[in-house]
């Protein structure tokens, strides 16, 4: 069975939920990709405490919000320094050396920005998924929209969304998606909650499992975790990948919802509830609250507006996957939503809520957070 999430650009606010979204692909499928900004906070101490000043300037001047404006104002003098000393055949040497003592002292406020970079993956959840990397089952990727990829590190967001990529996710992932996701700018109409009212053409919703929350499980325990479940939950495991085939196959997957996916519900929760391990992360307050995880059916189209209402991709891009949806057979799209218990299921207007989460980074579910924008 397979999960895939696409990140949404976000100041912050969003970056505990989507760690905790990636844990739990990592505990219940076979194959997860990770897509976006998680990936940078994943990899991030891995990845740039190797970087040279002006990579980390590059790295900085991503966040459009510009959040330090003293940092950026530092930036933009070395980097215009820079140009002027690339200019000169042969620059003077006391010229050279001021502009090597100017790096230096860059260097020094840069550390601090990658501490606290570094301090909110930590503080997100994101701390030891790297090491549960595995490029055939739990796989980090940037996002781009350009038609060519720089390398196999990142992933074009129009393919993604067009089920064209990754290539072991076509057909057979199932989205996992943030609350944010749920709102009157995505849903035309008010999603169907009860399993004996689900229509066709229609998008429903249904409560199908409550999971502790794990964010500050080590790797050890999560990897643990991961093999214990294993063999309990293989039939929810099948299920649930025939129900992704059946969407994308057979313009819906209702009655492989209702028919395979259903019956296991029950036993898969039992694994859950009854592991060891899952228990102990109870013991402390954070690990008491519960998160509930919502799946169902939207169209392609209700995906794609997500994604255009939240920036990542633009009006004509939404235009350009319309039509190619229109010029094929129907299909529809499995997802599950993350709903934590402090907030119920209900359609929200996508700025108000997006504004509440990161007004409010501190929660009883999540980790305190520092608040460092990235993209």
């Amino acid at each position: 069975m397979h999960f895939i999430q696409l990140d949404i650009p976000n100041n912050g606010g969003l970056d505990s939920h989507f760690a905790f979204q990636a844990r739990t692909a990592y505990l219940l499928s076979d194959v997860a990709n990770i897509i976006g900004s998680s990936t940078f906070l994943i990899t991030f101490d891995y990845v740039v405490k190797n970087f040279t000043v002006p990579q980390l300037c590059e790295l900085v001047l991503r966040d459009v919000d510009k959040q330090d404006p003293a940092l950026i104002q530092i930036i933009d003098a070395y980097m215009e320094m820079g140009k002027e000393m690339k200019e000169m055949k042969h620059a003077p040497t006391k010229l050279f050396i001021a502009y090597k003592s100017f790096e230096n002292t860059l260097r020094k406020s840069l550390n601090s920005w990658m501490g606290g970079v570094s301090d909110h993956a930590k503080n997100a959840g994101y701390k030891g998924l790297f090491e549960l990397y595995n490029e055939n089952t739990f796989s980090f990727y940037h996002q781009t929209i350009e038609t060519k990829m720089p390398d196999n590190k990142y992933l074009n967001v129009m393919k993604v969304l067009g089920n064209k990529a990754p290539l072991n996710a076509i057909d057979t992932s199932i989205w996992l998606m943030p609350l944010t996701f749920y709102t009157t700018d995505n849903y035309d109409c008010d999603a169907i909650t009860d399993i004996n009212l689900i229509e066709e053409n229609k998008p429903y919703l249904i409560k199908c499992l409550t999971l502790t929350n794990q964010l500050f499980a080590t790797t050890t325990e999560l990897t643990a975790i991961k093999h214990q479940l294993e063999n309990e939950i293989i039939p929810f495991k099948t299920a649930m990948e025939e129900w992704a085939i059946a969407c994308n196959k057979e313009t819906n997957g209702i009655d492989s919802f209702k028919n395979k996916v259903l019956p296991t519900l029950s036993a898969t929760q039992h694994a859950l509830d009854s592991n060891t391990l899952m228990k102990h992360l109870q013991v402390i307050d954070a690990g008491k609250i519960m998160i509930h995880l919502y799946m169902g059916e939207v169209t392609p189209p209700t995906l794609w507006k997500f994604y255009k209402n939240t920036g990542m991709i633009k009006e004509e891009d939404l235009t350009s996957l319309m039509k190619e949806y229109d010029a094929n057979v129907p299909y529809t799209v499995p997802v599950i939503v993350f709903v934590t218990d402090d907030a119920p299921l209900q359609r929200y207007n996508l700025a108000e809520k997006i504004e509440e989460i990161e007004k409010n980074e501190i929660s009883d579910v999540f980790f305190t957070k520092k608040n460092i924008m990235i993209d």
